[in-house]
């Protein structure tokens, strides 16, 4: 099992390494100001326009602030930018700072989020995190405890800057459905199940940084659906712990979506009892469609056809996923 790196100049060096990827990929840079409730400062900062995101950083006493937001800044005005999440790194363990990094720089080194989020309104929060995160969960080490924690990025990947940009749109995206501020758009029953996530997802131990890498890539494959989707009419949303699902005339889930970023007998397995335990807990039958790398073998093909579940495979590409049947 991975350890969350500790020492400070292990992390300094991870830092260094996040630092040059997101340099790497800038369109523009220039002083902004970024800030919150309270508190205003100008910052250098880098602005990626394919990806929509920008990115500022400082080292400061106990961590290194990193700081992400949407939509191209406002250059040169003193204009307010809001911070939409920070992946801050703790230059020794300190679980109430965001971000953390696991790995080492022979193998791998991998961006995680506790799931740490304000936004100074009601409702945004670790459990409005947890409860909608769409990206995958991994157990690691710190100091003595056995932590889950959310995957962020592969600091080594060619995906990294979609995995980055995908993570920022992501937390936004949980934002916007505060309970405050939006209503569901779709009907759960009055059911209990909060075991739900336990269950499914964040309780293996990967064995090998291979297998994360390709965990990285898990929002990717959800967001390149959810566009696929869009562009063929569909209405799509992805709420409850549910990677995917298409909406009816009434609202109602019509195609669910379970998406599992390698073909393991575990993910296999996974696959299949998510798929089923959602479509349980809508208290409905809908389409149920298990999306796989297209190796997926002959044999899980065949098991999920008879138990009904479609089987949608796809190829990443340059960080952009291409979907077949």
């Amino acid at each position: 099992m991975l350890r969350i790196i500790e020492k400070e100049t292990d992390v300094r060096k991870a830092q260094d390494q996040l630092e040059k990827r997101l340099k790497s990929i800038l369109d523009k840079h220039g002083r902004i100001m970024i800030g919150g409730k309270g508190w205003h400062q100008f910052r250098e900062t880098y602005w990626n326009r394919d990806l929509g995101f920008w990115w500022t950083a400082k080292d400061e006493e106990d961590r290194f602030w990193n700081s992400f937001g949407l939509q191209e800044p406002q250059w040169g005005k003193k204009y307010p930018h809001s911070i939409v999440v920070e992946v801050n790194l703790p230059k020794n363990l300190n679980r109430r700072i965001s971000g953390a990094v696991v790995g080492d720089e022979m193998e791998g080194l991998f961006l995680l989020h506790r799931g740490i989020i304000g936004g100074g309104r009601k409702g945004i929060g670790k459990s409005l995190f947890v409860n909608n995160f769409i990206g995958e969960w991994v157990s690691v080490r710190e100091g003595n405890n056995i932590a889950r924690l959310a995957l962020v990025a592969s600091l080594g990947s060619k995906e990294f800057p979609q995995q980055m940009s995908v993570f920022v749109h992501e937390v936004a995206r949980i934002k916007y459905i505060a309970p405050l501020h939006q209503k569901s758009d779709l009907h759960i029953p009055d059911r209990t199940f909060d075991a739900f996530r336990e269950e499914f997802t964040g309780i293996k131990r990967y064995s090998s940084n291979s297998e994360i890498e390709a965990k990285c890539n898990h929002g990717i494959i959800v967001k390149g659906l959810e566009e696929k989707l869009i562009s063929e009419g569909s209405k799509v949303g992805n709420r409850y712990g549910m990677d995917l699902y298409i909406l009816g005339e009434k609202n109602e889930v019509k195609t669910l979506y379970e998406v599992k970023t390698d073909t393991e007998r575990q993910s296999c397995y996974a696959a299949i009892g998510q798929l089923f335990f959602n479509s349980i807990r809508l208290g409905i039958n809908p389409q149920l469609v298990a999306v796989f790398p297209d190796v997926l073998g002959k044999n899980f093909r065949g098991v999920l056809a008879e138990l009904g579940i479609k089987v949608l495979t796809f190829r990443l590409i340059n960080g952009h996923p291409y979907f077949s049947c």
